[in-house]
């Protein structure tokens, strides 16, 4: 009976828990002068790095199929948003991890979770909303 008990543990972890903790790969992007970002909870760390290069990962915590993520360039902007799809509730979290330009402007809108910056310059605006 343990062994059944071991079986079913073992087959629930391998099909459901990476949803629970997947990371997804870095998304890279050239040109950026402004970071958007739009999330309710997640840890958020953006780092100033030397060159053009921006870059983003993303882990997702809890994030199921009601959940939308974007992440993409808009024009000189790096646009971020995590939310629920539609006008159902969804518990939607992850953790991002920049690392910019130092000059870019930040305009953060984030609700739950810690929230590191280092590296960038004084001119770059910082928001947070809760």
């Amino acid at each position: 009976m343990k062994s059944v008990h071991t079986a079913v543990l073992c087959l629930y972890f391998s099909c459901f828990a990476p949803s629970f903790a997947s990371a997804a790969p870095n998304h890279e992007f050239r040109g950026i002068r402004q970071l958007e970002l739009k999330i309710d909870a997640g840890d958020v760390k953006v780092t100033g790095v030397d060159g053009d290069l921006s870059t983003v990962g993303v882990v997702k915590k809890r994030y199921d199929e009601r959940c939308r993520l974007i992440v993409e360039q808009r024009n000189e902007t790096l646009y971020v948003e995590l939310a629920p799809k539609g006008l159902f509730e969804a518990r939607c979290e992850a953790d991002f991890d920049f690392r910019l330009p130092k000059e870019v402007a930040l305009n953060l809108k984030h609700g739950k979770g810690s929230l590191a910056v280092a590296g960038m310059k004084e001119t770059a605006k910082r928001t947070k909303t809760p």
